[in-house]
């Protein structure tokens, strides 16, 4: 392997140092057009990484020589019309579809957006009540029914009646749909379809406005038909109304903190009572407040004004009472003893010490699966490649805070509790995704040929990143 990269490298080095002594070129600019005809090798690569996925092969099956003749030959030909390019500029391929792009940003992004929630409204709909609720939704429903016979989520166990002391606001959306609808699962279930369609919309708007529409279409696209997101969005359990919340928090507190050293009262309020909202679907969310504090030390460090701004200490003392008030009713309504056996209500601790623990749980059961695979390789190219892009460094340091958290200091593992902050994943590989993009249409603008397997290229990964993802 380190064989291979070095080889690779050194190759990447004398074909750049050919391209700048035949083309009279600065090394740097050389080396920029040169690394772009190394993506027609790294999207073939990809595919035969995704290869091993499929279950019908064996997992050697894409370690083949053959397979390595060929990307050394797509290492090699597209370097052969580069290095015999003329020295003029290269006309524009794709005046037609500049233009377009420019009415596109301005027009066609609501209509698309529109396009894409429609979509995982139906799917989200589709065959919502062919199979039965699972136990974790009939508990769930069983809290709901006390709402309408003692007005507050709770359930009777014979002589005690025990106060919903976890998940407390995800049997109201419930409680709201059966009022309208009826008593039936299709109305239990109706709120998740609702929240899991309209974080749909939400990740589309938030890629727009940190980042910018491609992002944001593409984000959306991927969160409507992937197979998890589908999935939370048919059950009435906390995931999807959670999430919902959750991806708002974080995006009002960035609205926030833009700015160097300033909070910006109007978001920092409403992050604020989203992450109420969300730390009430599911308490769990209380990770999110350290999380956002390191995340802002580690964007703007050595500034320290915002201390001083006094919205910031309403919105603590806020948050922080919310907090304790909900862990002291948690302990004072639940009955001594119910249950024999392990709970799943495990308050955070310093569980990496423990020989149990899994750190690298999320790792292997999500990060590295055939949907996500692609994600996690274009979130660490971003890492390596547009750190300096600010909003990318704050989703980046959110989703591995929040991944660090979860995995070191909950000592319960499960894969809905990686759902929530799963848009981070999404949505920061696309913005990783059109940034990269754009770097090599930059530096390939010169070269016809750069330009033209650029291209190219950036439509295979596209698509390879759309299929894998939705799977």
């Amino acid at each position: 392997m380190l064989i291979v990269a070095a080889a690779a490298f050194l190759g990447w080095i004398w074909s750049g140092s050919r391209l700048a002594k035949r083309l009279k070129w600065e090394m740097a600019r050389a080396l920029g057009i040169d690394a772009t005809l190394h993506l027609p090798a790294l999207v073939a690569t990809a595919t035969l990484l995704l290869l091993r996925y499929d279950i019908r092969l064996r997992p050697d099956s894409p370690v083949k020589v053959e397979f390595f003749l060929g990307l050394v030959a797509l290492l090699i030909l597209p370097r052969l019309p580069a290095w015999a390019r003329r020295k003029e500029p290269a006309p524009s391929l794709f005046p037609a579809w500049e233009r377009w792009r420019g009415w596109a940003s301005q027009n066609g992004f609501w209509l698309a957006l529109g396009v894409i929630v429609l979509a995982a409204l139906a799917m989200r709909l589709h065959g919502l009540t062919a199979f039965p609720l699972d136990q974790d939704d009939i508990l769930i429903r069983n809290y709901t029914m006390g709402i309408f016979d003692r007005g507050y989520p709770s359930l009777s166990f014979y002589n005690p009646v025990v106060a919903l002391s976890t998940y407390e606001l995800v049997p109201y959306p419930i409680a709201l749909s059966c009022m309208i609808f009826g008593w039936s699962d299709w109305a239990f279930l109706l709120p998740a379809v609702v929240f899991g369609t309209l974080t749909t919309l939400l990740l589309g708007l938030m890629g727009r406005n940190l980042f910018d529409w491609r992002t944001g279409l593409l984000a959306a696209l991927i969160y409507a038909f992937n197979p998890l997101n589908v999935f939370w969005a048919q059950h009435l359990f906390h995931p999807s109304q959670d999430q919902f919340f959750a991806i708002l928090t974080i995006w009002f507190f960035y609205l926030a903190i833009r700015q160097p050293g300033k909070l910006d009262p109007k978001y920092f309020y409403a992050a604020c009572l989203c992450f109420c909202l969300t730390y009430l679907s599911w308490e769990g969310q209380g990770f999110l407040l350290p999380v956002l504090a390191v995340t802002l030390l580690l964007m703007y460090p050595r500034r320290w004004s915002w201390l001083r701004e006094p919205h910031l200490w309403i919105g603590l003392i806020a948050v922080g009472s919310i907090v304790l008030i909900q862990l002291s009713l948690r302990v004072m309504v639940a009955p001594a003893y119910l249950f024999l056996g392990y709970g799943m209500n495990s308050t955070p601790s310093l569980y990496f010490l423990n020989q149990e623990s899994d750190p690298f749980y999320y790792v292997s059961s999500v990060l590295v699966t055939a949907p996500h695979v692609l994600l996690t390789i274009l979130c660490i190219a971003g890492a390596l490649f547009a750190w300096r892009n600010l909003t990318m460094r704050y989703c980046l340091l959110v989703f591995v805070g929040l991944l660090l958290c979860f995995s070191l200091f909950l000592p319960v593992y499960s894969i809905r509790y990686f759902y929530f902050y799963q848009t981070l994943l999404i949505l920061t590989a696309c913005a990783a995704f059109f940034l990269l993009w754009d770097r090599a249409r930059e530096l390939t603008s010169e070269s016809w040929v750069a330009r033209l397997l650029a291209w190219g290229s950036g439509i295979a990964a596209f698509l390879l990143v759309l299929g894998t993802a939705t799977e």
